[in-house]
């Protein structure tokens, strides 16, 4: 039943592919938890058929927190929201990176 649900959702949002943010260490390298990424990613993709793009997530915690300070966000809610935000900004730049390539 699950999977009937998920594979529903995925043709209801027309899903073509999943981001995927890549922990890099500053240095740019992989370390540990980019291995347990990409093993979620394998099983993403089996599970699906569709493909896993990994964009570099590193510092988006970082800015996601900037972020809501200056917007002015309570310290307690930026701790409730700050997955949510870092997921956000993997996303656009994600999006940013791949609109330049759509219009050229």
């Amino acid at each position: 039943m699950a999977e009937a649900i998920r594979s529903a959702l995925l043709v209801d949002y027309e899903v073509e592919a999943f981001v995927v943010g890549l922990p890099l260490r500053l240095d740019g390298s992989e370390g540990d938890q980019a291995d347990k990424v990409r093993h979620f990613a394998e099983r993403l993709e089996a599970d699906t058929g569709l493909p896993v793009v990994f964009q570099d997530e590193r510092l988006t915690s970082a800015q996601g927190e900037r972020v809501m300070v200056e917007a002015g966000v309570s310290r307690e809610k930026r701790r409730m929201a700050l997955d949510r935000t870092a997921a956000a900004l993997i996303l656009q730049a994600y999006l940013d990176m791949n609109a330049s390539e759509d219009r050229g």
